[in-house]
């Protein structure tokens, strides 16, 4: 990593501080003096989602992001930006239940499962929106 105002490699963490899935950190260059912040994020990259045809996919948070916030963003009850709130509240709750299973490979199903739990937990209407969704999609 490079300082973004003079490109110096010297640098040192001011502070840091862990946020869900993430490590954010304060950064001051040694050159310039200039303070930069960054974030350190755990991926999940490496892991596959077999889908109910069969085929494997390379996991992307964006999806399970998209299908959360349209079950909860449809309650006349939640604003559009406490629905998104609630939905990256779950989505991140959701990656550090997978991250935990340590697992190359997983089902569309057990992933929908985890996200249920979740969701259960952080907002009932959200979950009784999400649930036909999730039956439909794993029939």
């Amino acid at each position: 990593m490079k300082c973004p105002y003079c490109t110096s490699s010297q640098y040192f963490v001011t502070n840091s501080r862990v946020s869900g899935n993430a490590i954010w950190r304060r950064r001051k260059c040694q050159k310039c003096l200039g303070v930069f912040t960054s974030m350190e994020k755990i991926t999940l990259g490496n892991l596959k989602v077999t889908k109910k045809s069969g085929i494997a996919e390379r996991y992307d948070s964006n999806k399970i992001f998209l299908g959360i916030f349209r079950a909860v963003n449809e309650s006349k009850w939640i604003s559009r930006n406490k629905a998104r709130i609630i939905t990256k509240i779950v989505t991140d709750k959701a990656e550090q239940e997978l991250i935990k299973l340590r697992r190359e490979y997983i089902s569309s199903k057990q992933i929908g499962g985890i996200v249920l739990k979740v969701l259960k937990v952080a907002s009932n209407e959200g979950y009784l929106r999400f649930l036909p969704y999730f039956k439909r999609q794993s029939s």
